[in-house]
């Protein structure tokens, strides 16, 4: 019987897990992150007359990718460093979110990676399991063939998990403006063929805090005025322009 309550203590630990990285992800998109995203542009441009200096581009990967896609959402998200500003258009299964961050308000930049801490946690989750499951087998006189399927099963997950944590690196760029850092994580694509590695990234974020510090050494430009069109309603008949909640065309009478 304790073999058999095993299994539920498993699945228990499995949906811990599953709440806590819910509860990760939750946390890191209001911090200005998002997941982790698939590689699939990165560009740098450092002559002073270009308009981007920097452009990185990733879409969903897996599962949420897919989602995204069945609800005619692009995947994609992109983070775009100018000489004056950066943006970053994160899109996820919470929603879409547009950041505007000027250079003469930034703090700097970040650059490094993450590992799947998470990963590791399960890994010795499951390698705890499978070394208590093996005192209990010896302990018994008789085992059913099907727990030592679990027990190979949850010493898989173990290795595969460890194996990840090790060796999965997520790369991390962000730029911070009063206390808020906005965020890309993403990884390199085979299929996409980019790859960066972190020698790079942290070139790229030096390059960064050099069009901070040139920012705001040289102060906020002016803008020009923008422009709002009055909002007005088109006659279906004539084609005539009407104010905004006119219930009739002024030119033909006709109703709108």
């Amino acid at each position: 019987m304790e073999l058999l309550g095993l299994g539920a203590i498993q699945m228990a630990g499995l949906l811990f897990f599953v709440l806590i990285g819910i509860i990760l992800t939750f946390f890191r998109w209001r911090s200005g992150g998002g997941g982790v995203l698939v590689l699939r542009r990165f560009v740098v441009r450092t002559e002073p007359s270009a308009d981007i200096h920097v452009e990185i581009v990733g879409r969903a990967q897996g599962l949420i990718g897919f989602l995204l896609t069945l609800a005619k959402i692009s995947p994609e998200s992109t983070l775009t460093v100018r000489k004056t500003d950066a943006t970053l258009d994160a899109v996820g299964l919470m929603g879409r979110r547009h950041t505007f961050v000027p250079l003469t308000q930034a703090q700097g930049s970040r650059s490094g990676y993450e590992r799947p801490f998470l990963l590791l946690l399960i890994s010795i989750f499951f390698l705890l399991n499978s070394l208590v499951g093996v005192v209990m087998v010896f302990s018994q006189n008789q085992v059913p063939p099907q727990v030592f399927v679990g027990l190979l099963g949850m010493l898989l997950i173990a290795v595969v998990s460890g194996w990840a944590f090790l060796f999965r690196r997520t790369l991390l760029l962000s730029i911070g403006s009063g206390g808020y850092w906005t965020a890309m994580r993403f990884k390199r694509s085979i299929l996409e063929n980019q790859s960066v590695d972190l020698d790079q990234l942290i070139q790229v974020s030096d390059f960064i805090d050099q069009l901070i510090l040139r920012a705001q050494a040289t102060g906020t430009p002016s803008l020009p005025p923008v422009a709002v069109a009055a909002s007005s309603t088109r006659c279906p008949k004539c084609g005539s322009e009407n104010p905004s909640g006119a219930r009739f065309c002024e030119n033909c009478g006709a109703g709108i």
